[in-house]
């Protein structure tokens, strides 16, 4: 009927749900701690134990990494930043023990490069940021054992992931793929080959 209207129906706003970020600071805070109770050890243990040590765990933080990256195609910032802070623990144990940084300038040098070459990537569009900051961290973490040496590790990524994109276009499968496993591949063998020297 015409002047006759329907009745508004007023809805009630409906709390959108909170995103829990738990606490991201933890893996940061045990990669330090490990870091620390390696430098401390390292007189106790060796030169060699050490390096052994350092190359298991940053084995393992990249691993799990890359686990995440596989899964998610993510890198979370808590994890990039356990990696972090444990390579800077190193980097800065190292300078406080030596008296030449030249090891530690090596790895901040290492981890500027593969920085920098991801970051172009990221801007063309071939990576992720989370690829960058993987890299960087990666890189400083490498470079902790195995100094200037640790810029091999990006050449070694791209070889690994030129692996993984043949292979995939063979299957007929998408050649886009996550970066991490091959950043992590390459971290490793870069790693290997540093301690076995």
């Amino acid at each position: 009927m015409i002047g006759m209207h329907t009745p508004t129906v007023v809805l009630e706003s409906v709390p959108s749900p909170r995103v829990s970020w738990g606490r991201p600071w933890i893996p940061s805070i045990g990669a330090t701690t490990i870091g620390v109770v390696l430098v401390v050890l390292e007189p106790t243990i060796g030169a060699h134990r050490f390096q052994w040590a350092v190359a298991a765990t940053v084995t393992v933080l990249s691993v799990w990494l890359s686990w995440v990256d596989e899964r998610t195609f993510t890198l979370p910032n808590r994890w990039v930043g356990a990696l972090a802070a444990f390579a800077c623990v190193q980097i800065l144990g190292a300078a406080l023990v030596q008296t030449s940084i030249g090891p530690e300038s090596g790895a901040i040098s290492a981890a500027a490069i593969a920085a920098a070459i991801f970051a172009t990537l990221e801007f063309a569009g071939a990576v992720g940021f989370g690829d960058v900051k993987f890299a960087a961290a990666l890189t400083l973490a490498v470079g902790s054992v195995a100094g200037l040496f640790a810029v091999y590790l990006v050449p070694l990524a791209f070889a690994v992931s030129a692996v993984r994109i043949i292979a995939r276009k063979a299957r007929g499968a998408d050649p886009r793929h996550p970066h991490g496993s091959s950043l992590a591949v390459a971290g490793t063998g870069v790693l290997l080959l540093a301690v076995s020297l």
